[in-house]
């Protein structure tokens, strides 16, 4: 595969005289291989990219304006050997190797972000299939391997100070397997797996998932386990370095820790000769470390720090969804759903006290309705999408400008903290259909709405108090957009 675009046109429709979207330039090249000879399979993938995007100020009639200017290099592949020694039972072996070099340069303003990340990745793996004995059919499935993976990370960013952040990190590990499948009724699967982190020293991640259908009109699933992760904490929040805070650090980033819990459920109910489908699910992260950014102390200053290093420090996210979906008639289809997001995190507040709030500029809710109907030749069809986006909590200190500068429209005030409206959104396609073609005209945000003035402090970038990343919703209004999609046949 090959692809190439590229954005000309620098837009600015609400005049703070920064661009509402990025000039881009993007090359894209990508080869894969399959080859099966008897029980040997092999798979490899290779990809090159380059991908450039420069926004900010882009007129030329300012005086030494903010420019930002994202440039990212990147190279990567994999290779998958695996060997099927018993046809039988589908017992085989595995080896997978990956590897990959990022490379990026970044300025935002005086900011200047190099990166650069070489990672190496093995994986030796053996699974064994056993089928049981009895009137009931019942497989049992046990996977067990080793793994070691390479992480060496070149890291500057220069703010008010130049920081170093040069790291390597290797992490073996070895993992095992459960699985059962209990006729239709019942399935399930339960693993470990032990890693020696070189940074964080040694760690246990234990997981199951149990999935029962006492009917067949009705299936539930639920999960639980452990989850760790390394941060990045720049490139995790890159969304700071196009501001004026100074970025405070209180102590060295540690390992990201947390447990996962969830449920979720599916009901297929006959409806004439139609089926409605309706699944919800819930899930709980509760995190034993993590690292947390707090605007609210100020801002002019992000503080980083470890959830364990502030006394009581607390950090959650609760998801519920509910979706809903039938085809009506042939070739048309509706589909609802509602997801309800919960996070908080404890953050200082600008009077000095610790208190566990809602994760800003993060959306409480988001509904879908869409609809779609297909012609039945096959030669149309035709699709609508509402999208309803819930209001969500902003940074301590943006009241004045936000809500009395810009007014209430878009903001509202509770108990002295800074909230953003619910939003609707409207998108639609047409698209017509030939034998090896198609071509598509579609809109998107056609309801117009669009973030006033997102920019902090536009009028005076360099200068303390200015922030742009304070964007919750679109910032630009209609967009409409064609295409067409030509598929080669391949002679068999």
């Amino acid at each position: 595969m090959a692809h190439y675009q590229q954005g000309f046109l620098a837009m600015d429709d609400n005049k703070d005289s920064f661009v509402d979207m990025p000039k881009t330039q993007n090359a894209n090249l990508v080869n894969r291989w399959f080859y099966r000879h008897g029980d040997y399979t092999m798979q490899a993938f290779v990809r090159g990219l380059y991908d450039r995007r420069r926004g900010g100020q882009m007129h030329d009639s300012i005086t030494n304006p903010y420019r930002i200017d994202l440039n990212t290099w990147r190279v990567e592949g994999f290779l998958k050997n695996g060997y099927v020694y018993d046809d039988e039972s589908g017992s085989s072996v595995a080896v997978i190797a990956a590897a990959s070099y990022h490379n990026q340069r970044n300025l935002y303003g005086q900011r200047d972000w190099k990166a650069a990340q070489t990672n190496a990745y093995l994986n030796a793996l053996w699974q064994g299939n056993f089928e049981g004995k009895g009137e009931v059919d019942n497989d049992h499935r046990v996977s067990a391997g080793l793994s070691v993976n390479f992480d060496k990370y070149d890291e500057t960013v220069l703010t008010d100070t130049l920081l170093g952040l040069d790291r390597w990190e290797v992490t073996p590990g070895v993992f095992a397997e459960y699985s059962l499948k209990y006729d239709d009724m019942l399935s399930l699967v339960a693993g470990v797996r032990a890693d020696y982190s070189t940074k964080y020293g040694v760690f246990v991640t234990p997981r199951v998932n149990i999935r029962y259908s006492p009917w067949k009109w009705w299936t539930i699933r639920a999960s639980a386990g452990m989850g760790y992760r390394s941060p990045n904490v720049i490139a995790d929040n890159a969304y700071l370095m196009p501001t004026a805070r100074q970025i405070v650090w209180t102590g060295q980033a540690a390992q990201e820790q947390a447990v996962n819990t969830g449920i979720s459920t599916t009901f297929y109910i006959p409806m004439g000769k139609r089926e409605l489908q309706i699944s919800a699910e819930y899930y709980y992260t509760q995190f034993l470390n993590s690292v947390i950014v707090d605007l609210d102390q100020n801002t002019n200053r992000a503080y980083i720090y470890n959830q364990r290093d502030l006394p009581g420090a607390q950090s959650r996210a609760h998801n519920a969804q509910i979706e809903a979906s039938i085809e009506v008639l042939r070739g048309w289809t509706w589909t609802a759903a509602f997801r309800w997001t919960d996070v908080r995190q404890t953050t200082i507040g600008q009077d000095g006290v610790a208190r566990l709030r809602l994760k800003p500029l993060s959306n409480q809710f988001k509904g879908v309705i869409t609809t779609s109907y297909q012609t039945p030749l096959k030669k149309w069809q035709f699709d609508l999408t509402a999208q309803f986006n819930g209001g969500g909590r902003m940074p301590d200190g943006f009241n004045t400008y936000f809500l009395k500068t810009l007014g209430s429209n878009q903001y509202y005030e509770q108990n002295g903290t800074l909230y953003y409206k619910w939003y609707p959104q409207l998108m639609a396609q047409i698209t017509k259909y030939w034998r090896t073609c198609s071509l598509y005209v579609g809109a998107e945000n056609m309801t117009n709405f669009r973030q006033e003035n997102p920019v902090v402090g536009a009028d005076s970038p360099y200068s303390p108090g200015f922030d742009a990343s304070m964007a919750w919703g679109p910032i630009t209004g209609w967009k409409v957009y064609v295409g067409f999609r030509w598929a080669l046949d391949k002679e068999e």
